[in-house]
C-alpha cells in the first residue's frame, strides 16, 4: 500500500490561507541565503545550519516513501 495525504494541512506554525504574504517572504529570503552561501559557511548563517542540523536529526526519511 501507499502513503496517501488529504485534507487541510495542520501547520503548527501558519496558516497559509493568512500567512501567504509572510510565506513569500520567508521564502525568498531563504533562497537568497541559500543562493549566497550555499554551504552556511558566513558567521551570520552558521547558526542557521546548525538549526537545520538539529531539526533534520534523528527524522524519517519521508522521499524513501514507496
Amino acid at each position: 500500500m501507499g502513503t496517501q495525504q488529504s485534507g487541510e494541512l495542520d501547520l503548527k506554525i501558519s496558516d497559509l490561507r493568512k500567512d501567504g504574504a509572510i510565506v513569500t517572504i520567508a521564502r525568498e529570503a531563504a533562497r537568497k541565503i541559500v543562493n549566497e552561501d550555499p554551504k552556511f559557511e558566513s558567521d551570520g548563517n552558521k547558526r542557521i545550519l546548525k538549526t537545520i542540523q538539529k531539526i533534520l536529526t534523528n527524522k524519517p526519511d519521508w522521499g524513501k516513501i514507496a
